[in-house]
């Protein structure tokens, strides 16, 4: 038996009501694709006769900050490589943004005579459900000013010929969405980008992209 088995089981009792609604009785009254990931309950109708009340999730972008970095300390691990230093902050314009959102959804959900938004909150704070969709990005960030960001439109470091970032790193801002299908785009540009240089007299290597950054074209 684990540790505390007695205690694990008066859990498992208390929660017995949810595991027979998750088992049986949702599979049964729903088909399963009403979750909260394929958002089913909009593919089917009179859907507001079979539910009382709908959960909304508030996704946001948070706004580009200077403080937002990784850095290397000083430490070095196991292995001998610099220990990464983390920074990460909400800023008061990204908590300002989320409540003027919630305050305006709520504001035309009665004018709109749809519902009522109840909006929760903690200390005049959004109550936070996940800190992040574990998408990360920034810390490389395009920009065709070298002192703005780290590379170029091309994705190419500045000061740097021979080297490219082809990652969410780049993005100049987050989004919310799943970045994959912009990165693979990414990769894709930078690819037939260095295939066109190889191809090119080795005196011509990057001569375009060097015009480019001066002529602020990017």
């Amino acid at each position: 038996l684990p540790p505390r088995a007695l205690h694990h089981l008066f859990e498992l009792v208390q929660g017995i009501d949810d595991l027979v609604y998750v088992k049986m009785l949702r599979r049964m009254t729903y088909r399963p694709e009403f979750n909260f990931d394929s958002l089913g309950w909009q593919q089917t109708s009179g859907f507001e006769k079979r539910f009382r009340a709908l959960d909304v999730h508030q996704m946001c972008e948070q706004s580009p900050d200077r403080r937002n970095r990784i850095t290397l300390t000083g430490d070095c691990d196991a292995t001998g490589m610099p220990r990464a230093r983390i920074e990460f902050r909400w800023s008061d314009l990204d908590i300002v943004s989320i409540l003027r959102t919630q305050d305006i959804l709520k504001e035309e959900f009665a004018r709109a005579g749809i519902g009522e938004l109840r909006v929760e909150r903690r200390d005049g704070y959004p109550v936070l459900a996940q800190m992040s969709a574990h998408h990360p990005s920034g810390t490389t960030r395009m920009s065709s000013n070298p002192r703005q960001g780290v590379v170029d439109a091309d994705c190419k470091v500045h000061g740097t010929s021979n080297l490219f970032i082809t990652s969410s790193s780049v993005f100049p801002t987050s989004g919310f969405a799943p970045p994959t299908l912009t990165i693979l785009a990414l990769a894709i540009r930078v690819a037939d980008r260095i295939k066109a240089v190889l191809r090119a007299p080795a005196h011509h290597l990057f001569d375009t992209a060097s015009a480019t950054e001066t002529s602020g074209q990017t």
